[in-house]
């Protein structure tokens, strides 16, 4: 890889994967809807972007990107004392999916890193439900009229490009759709999720976890806690794995990807493939070698050379496989996002962001702003320890901490 390599990351949030960058080696231009305190700490460069129910703005999205390339000086902080950067491409994560004409018109411009337009296009539009369907793959009832009460089972209502849970809803008797929305029965089970490396042949788990909604009263599935690695039933993971393998078959997916999926009475039923970073890398150790997984993978390598190609003294296989290998030595990891009960102003933030002794190593995505509006996140929290219990406790301790903190700034403004 080039001196100075830099990607540019494009996602609702980046840090995540700002994070993964340049814990990999690499330097990272984050273009994402909050430039986070922590994500600015990170990036060689921020830029906050507008965001709104229907995603980035294209237009100011392609105009930042063209700034950017014909000028990079101009975002440079001084502060940093930046070389000049090397730029190879673009990565996207959650909220681009929504938007792939803007993947298109990227991909004119810079080398895209993940997966192509077209696959993006087809993945997240009601032709993915028919493909599930040819393809023989478990999934709830999905339908563009209006599906009839069956028992206690409720009717959602979602988005085909929606990410992170805040487009789903329930339906009432007579709800329309509206713009690429589509009714779905609702299933009562498990959910989980499933990381996966794919090199358009085939693909490689790199872990299954856990995931919880956050209940918010106006959308009661909005993402919120993960945990991760589990341990689940042989026969479970068997399923979610072929899925996953015939979806990357089909679509001849590349890099990281993730899948979604709700396990009821031990039948596995497929909710939505995310052909996109996800936010679950934070829950592995393995972080930076799964960036280099997921540029080398990106790249249209033959397969066996994906995982043994960033230096000599460096095997990515290694320290993914051997990972993999030694799952009970690793300690499991939990995500949580905390979301605004309240429109909420945190007096004195910017004085304590900055500084690591009054701000725990646990809490990221630490907003640059003051206000936050109410059922907009405020940060998200991690815990880590040796069981799933263990984690479960420490990460709820977290929370009521967190809670007491936010008391004390909210205070501080009077």
């Amino acid at each position: 890889m080039s001196a100075n390599a830099t990607f540019i990351v494009l996602s609702y949030s980046a840090r995540a994967y700002v994070q993964a960058l340049v814990q990999a080696g690499y330097h990272a231009i984050a273009l994402d809807a909050f430039a986070d305190s922590d994500t600015q700490q990170l990036a060689s460069m921020t830029i906050k972007l507008p965001y709104n129910k229907n995603g980035f703005d294209a237009d100011v999205v392609m105009h930042t990107l063209q700034n950017l390339l014909a000028n990079p000086a101009q975002y440079e902080d001084p502060a940093k004392n930046n070389s000049p950067l090397n730029i190879q491409g673009l990565l996207y994560g959650s909220g681009v999916e929504a938007m792939p004409d803007l993947v298109l018109s990227i991909s004119i411009i810079l080398p895209l890193i993940g997966n192509a337009p077209e696959v993006v296009a087809r993945v997240k539009s009601y032709e993915f439900f028919q493909d599930l369907h040819a393809l023989n793959i478990a999934h709830p009832q999905t339908s563009l009229i209006p599906l009839t009460q069956d028992g206690d089972a409720r009717v959602l209502i979602k988005q085909c490009n929606g990410s992170g849970g805040t487009h789903i809803h329930y339906a009432g008797p007579d709800t329309p759709l509206s713009d690429y929305e589509y009714y779905q029965r609702e299933i009562v089970g498990d959910c989980f999720g499933m990381l996966f490396v794919a090199d358009a042949q085939g693909c490689e788990c790199i872990g299954i976890h856990q995931q919880w909604p956050a209940q918010l009263p106006h959308c009661p599935m909005a993402a919120s806690t993960m945990l991760g690695p589990v341990s689940i039933a042989t026969s479970i993971q068997a399923q979610i794995l072929h899925m996953a393998e015939t979806l990357t078959q089909h679509y001849q997916l590349r890099g990281l990807n993730s899948l979604d999926v709700i396990v009821s009475e031990g039948q596995v039923f497929c909710l939505e493939l995310n052909p996109r970073l996800s936010a679950s890398m934070d829950l592995y150790h393995t972080q930076p070698a799964l960036m280099d997984l997921h540029l080398i993978a990106s790249q249209a390598k033959p397969a066996e050379q994906i995982v043994n190609q960033k230096n000599d003294s460096e095997s990515i296989a290694a320290d993914v496989s051997g990972a993999k290998e030694n799952d009970q030595s690793l300690a499991i990891r939990a995500k949580k996002i905390i979301y605004a009960e309240r429109d909420m102003y945190l007096a004195n933030l910017s004085s304590l962001k900055n500084n690591e002794h009054l701000v725990p190593d646990w809490i990221s995505d630490i907003p640059n702003t003051a206000t936050i509006a109410q059922y907009q996140p405020i940060c998200s929290l991690s815990a880590e320890a040796d069981s799933a219990e263990q984690v479960m406790n420490l990460l709820e301790q977290r929370v009521q901490s967190l809670s007491e903190w936010l008391i004390k700034l909210q205070s501080s403004k009077n």
